[in-house]
């Protein structure tokens, strides 16, 4: 099990943990309230989960799947999914990084086979790919 991210307001820890559940290699997205110690899965996909990130307001959490291809998850903090969404044009997506608007999503990637960044729109729902932009 490995740490990936403090809620905002210091209640909650995100916790990767290797799924027993698959045959493959996957992780469960695990919101622990560390008061208590209650734990609840938030998210059980079918492949790894390389990072987490949460809102700067606590709404949303973003986190990065790699299976065949790597995809963008967005999820509420009870485990509803807002998004998912995939990126045929770029690979090897790096830590999420929330804008302070808690709208935006920024991340490193290889964009159209150059190390670049990524900037994706929630409100708007657009992704802008920035090649040769280093890492």
């Amino acid at each position: 099990m490995g740490f990936e991210d403090l809620s905002p307001d210091g209640r909650f820890a995100l916790l990767g943990q290797e799924s027993l559940e698959v045959a493959h290699y996957a992780h469960d997205l695990i919101c622990v309230e560390l008061e208590r110690g209650a734990a609840r899965v938030l998210s059980r996909p079918p492949e790894m989960l390389a990072e987490a990130d949460w809102s700067p307001d606590g709404q949303r959490i973003a986190l990065v799947a790699r299976y065949a291809r790597d995809s963008l998850h967005v999820i509420t903090p009870d485990g509803g999914r807002v998004v998912t969404f995939g990126f045929p044009e770029a690979a090897d997506l790096g830590f999420p990084s929330w804008c302070e608007d808690s709208d935006r999503l920024v991340f490193p990637g290889v964009v159209e086979g150059e190390p670049g960044r990524i900037v994706f729109d929630l409100r708007r729902d657009t992704v802008l790919a920035f090649p040769g932009i280093p890492v």
